[in-house]
């Protein structure tokens, strides 16, 4: 039952995918209480690890299905909570995650669909939960300049720093699925679109 339950978590965990400012879970027993300030997916980790502990040490009891009942569907309930009152935090302080997580949301779509999608919007709900804002020119958005084979011969020529994003959309690019950081400033020796 104990490995059920743990791929029930996983399971709850991987269709949840929520990047959120704060998740408070009760449990049904009295005296522990999880609550988790939820900045980051290793928190979510963590939390999940905390729920999965709490179970272990209610399995044994007789009520021990109805409180694992319980605890996983406070934890849906105040997520989808969060989800509508649209307190997700869509902001990503580290641009390199940011990139990551898209550009691996465009190789699983490439991989599925075997195309690049015309729109990034189009990877939303089924392969990211959403397109994360990063601070790159002073405040937090998400912008993205969308480029066609206009810049095939140097790519470079399509970083003019008015978004956070450029995406070659165009499948007659060269360059088709590039995903950039539009902005020809430094970090750390590199550019910010060398990233």
């Amino acid at each position: 039952m104990y490995f059920r339950i743990l791929f029930f978590l996983t399971l709850f965990h991987q269709t949840t995918k929520v990047f959120c400012e704060e998740i408070d879970i009760s449990t049904i027993t009295q005296s522990n209480q999880i609550s988790q300030t939820i900045k980051s997916n290793q928190e979510i980790e963590d939390l999940l690890n905390l729920i999965k502990e709490e179970i272990y040490y209610i399995e044994n009891s007789t009520e021990s299905i109805t409180n694992i009942k319980i605890i996983l569907n406070d934890a849906r309930n105040k997520i989808l909570t969060l989800k509508e009152k649209g307190k997700l935090n869509k902001k990503e302080e580290d641009f390199r995650k940011a990139i990551l997580k898209i550009r691996k949301a465009l190789l699983n779509s490439f991989i599925k669909t075997n195309r690049y999608p015309k729109q990034l919007e189009e990877l939303e709900d089924t392969f990211i939960d959403f397109i994360p804002q990063i601070n790159i020119h002073g405040e937090f958005n998400s912008r993205i300049k969308y480029v066609s084979k206009e810049f095939d011969r140097d790519y470079t020529k399509a970083v003019d720093n008015t978004t956070e994003y450029i995406y070659f959309s165009d499948p007659q690019s060269k360059y088709w699925g590039l995903f950039l950081i539009n902005s020809n400033k430094k970090f750390e020796e590199k550019h910010y679109y060398e990233y």
